[in-house]
């Protein structure tokens, strides 16, 4: 079975000026199931992505200020499991040893 999207952004504050609020978009994260196995059991996930949020500037890399502002989208994406999943114990332990250094 495809998978169905339907986006239906909206931008209520948008003027020919420009955004007055940009805190009124939303992120824009989509989430999917996901099946996925280690070779011995195998369950689902959830994937999550999409554009997470916004970042909003007045002046370049050097601190000159611009004519105009600028937006730029913050892409992100992750994939979580149950907190008991047996997926996880792998993940777990990795984390454990870069936390310590080794």
């Amino acid at each position: 079975m495809p998978l169905k999207m339907r986006l239906q952004p909206k931008f209520p504050h948008y003027t020919t000026r420009g955004f007055e609020d940009i805190g009124v978009l939303s992120s824009g994260l989509m989430t999917v199931p996901l099946r996925v196995t280690n070779g011995a059991e195998s369950e689902t996930a959830a994937l999550v992505a999409g554009i997470a949020g916004f970042t909003m500037g007045e002046t370049d890399a050097k601190g000159k200020k611009l004519t105009r502002p600028w937006v730029q989208a913050n892409h992100a994406w992750a994939m979580m499991l149950e907190p008991d999943s047996v997926l996880r114990s792998g993940v777990v332990e990795w984390e454990a040893k870069a936390r310590s250094g080794g």
